[in-house]
């Protein structure tokens, strides 16, 4: 094998960017009021691989690529779309924190568009896009985007 040795500032770089492919475990708890004023807190945890370009050494492209490790943050207010009491339609906003590796920092807006479909009155079906637009460090400009399938209950 051919390895070259890293250094510190091949991967903080003042420019390039990465994209990333993670696995992410998250669990939500939050608040649907009769009314629709919906309240949620999401936390989650994300592992996978992250692609940097515009560095050096020259590999896959003219990138890096390393892992990557998120804890992730997000605070969301909004309103559900409550259409036969199975079928719910989130529209959501607020303020987001992810913290990790390579993107050290991440602070947002994330938008949160999610519907939920319970099969009884306690288990459902969550199906749900967020986007978070924010600034960070090193990378500036920030953009994060996931979609979550997973079960979902009530109380």
């Amino acid at each position: 094998t051919n390895t070259t040795p890293l250094k510190y500032n091949t991967l903080l770089p003042s420019q390039g960017y990465f994209y990333s492919h993670n696995a992410d475990l998250e669990f939500t708890v939050g608040l649907i009021l009769d009314n629709g004023f919906t309240y949620f807190e999401d936390v989650g945890f994300a592992i996978g691989t992250a692609y940097l370009t515009g560095l050096s050494p020259k590999k896959n492209g003219g990138g890096l690529v390393i892992p990557s490790f998120f804890f992730e943050s997000r605070s969301l207010i909004g309103y559900t779309f409550k259409t036969n009491g199975k079928l719910y339609i989130n529209l959501l906003g607020g303020l987001g924190l992810t913290v990790g590796f390579p993107q050290l920092l991440q602070i947002g807006i994330p938008i949160n568009i999610g519907i939920q479909y319970f099969f009884g009155k306690k288990a459902g079906l969550n199906i749900t896009a967020v986007d978070m637009i924010g600034i960070g460090a090193p990378f500036f400009f920030t953009n994060s985007f996931s979609i979550k399938i997973g079960p979902i209950f009530r109380l």
